[in-house]
């Protein structure tokens, strides 16, 4: 193991054990951020003075530069303790990562001045992009945008007709946070309330040329290569990981709680030989035995997709879409497991489960919530897997 291999492992480890270490903290500081829909301001400083938010960064401006997959391992645990908190931490740490493929005169707006500005953002095209001289010109409302109350910059998704006339390019914009208007009252969920994931209103904001990037040209890797190695993953893959990597922390925050419910608990009823400890019952354990291997299923599977990806990155190979097609549905899998996890622990909850009170509720409300994103939606990724295995063409943009 060369020395920069060992740096990174050990730091990766160190920032583990911070995540591990905030749980309970995390733990206790849900329900009132759920209260509040949006994270405490004490959680984003806690993530800051961890590092969480370096882990993608670039090293010139102050970044760890480390692999996606560190990234992921952290937002596990994060979200183990606080699905709301992995979520955010997921939104605010991954654009570090979109920012450093954007370019040097990017990186130095954002970073040049401040090298810990978070970026928040709202990737669907709700708004209106034009094309203007110079850049772009931003109108419109765009919605979900999560953890933009902690965020410096915020960028926003919109479709825009190409300069050939053939087409429209994805792009993603990057404007100060302070011109955009937050609405309060946008955010009110069943789940995944502490994220604060508001609505944003923009009205006629100008966004230069090198704060605007296609995610076209993201889809094709354009310019990677050209990258250190921790930075030639596929964006999209990247995005899809670490919001999945939320959803499985959340959904092994509730094989925990299972745990400590069920070690305690005892039934009401008395079948002549005394009431029976939960933890003795026959289906009780099926449930929590199989919501743990969904789980660890899940997050096994984040370390076989890496592996591969990496294996062509020190080949100096492109990642070929056939294999993110794979990935892509691979990582939708495990929001599917993790449903399936956290449906079958509620099951052992009984009538307690229905109470407020239930920190169950709330991990199977926000786990249900995560698993709705569009990046969670399997059957169309399947859909298109098959498609593509029995010969079909590959959709234009699918990973």
């Amino acid at each position: 193991m060369n020395a920069e291999v060992l740096d990174h492992a050990m730091r990766e480890a160190g920032l583990i054990e911070q995540a591990r270490a905030m749980m309970p903290e995390l733990k206790r500081r849900a329900r009132a951020a759920e209260a509040a829909r949006m994270l405490q301001t004490e959680t984003i400083d806690d993530f800051r003075k961890a590092g969480f938010f370096k882990i993608l960064q670039s090293p010139a401006y102050g970044g760890f530069g480390l692999s996606p997959l560190t990234l992921c391992r952290v937002v596990f645990e994060v979200g183990r303790g606080d699905m709301s908190a992995g979520w955010v931490l997921f939104v605010l740490a991954l654009h570090q990562y979109e920012v450093t493929l954007m370019g040097e005169a990017a990186c130095e707006t954002i970073w040049g001045e401040n090298p810990d500005a978070l970026v928040a953002s709202s990737v669907a095209p709700f708004g209106a992009l034009e094309r203007v001289e110079g850049g772009f010109r931003l109108n419109g409302r765009w919605r979900f945008s999560s953890g933009i109350d902690h965020s410096d910059w915020v960028g926003v998704g919109g479709l825009v007709a190409n300069l050939d006339g053939k087409g429209k390019d994805f792009r993603m914009s990057l404007i100060p946070t302070k011109d955009a208007r937050i609405d309060p009252q946008s955010w009110n969920p069943f789940g995944l309330a502490g994220t604060g994931s508001k609505d944003l209103d923009i009205d006629n904001v100008f966004v230069p040329e090198h704060l605007s990037f296609s995610l076209v040209d993201a889809h094709r890797m354009i310019g990677q290569d050209k990258l250190s190695r921790n930075f030639r993953y596929p964006f999209w893959i990247v995005f899809n990981a670490v919001l999945g990597a939320a959803i499985i922390g959340g959904a092994n925050g509730g094989v925990d709680e299972a745990i400590e419910q069920m070690s305690v608990r005892v039934g009401s009823a008395d079948n002549g030989n005394g009431k029976q400890a939960a933890a003795d019952d026959h289906f009780v354990r099926m449930r929590v035995g199989r919501a743990r291997v969904l789980v660890r299923t899940a997050q096994a599977r984040y370390s076989a997709i890496f592996a591969e990806m990496d294996d062509y990155i020190s080949k100096g190979e492109a990642i070929p879409v056939e294999q993110r097609m794979h990935y892509i549905a691979e990582i939708a899998q495990c929001g599917r497991d993790c449903e399936e996890a956290v449906l079958t622990l509620y099951k052992t909850t009984g009538g307690r489960g229905i109470s407020l009170d239930n920190n169950m509720q709330a991990i199977l409300r926000n786990v249900l919530a995560g698993a709705n994103h569009v990046a969670m939606n399997l059957d169309p990724m399947l859909q298109n897997l098959g498609g593509q295995l029995l010969g079909g063409e590959i959709p234009p943009v699918m990973c």
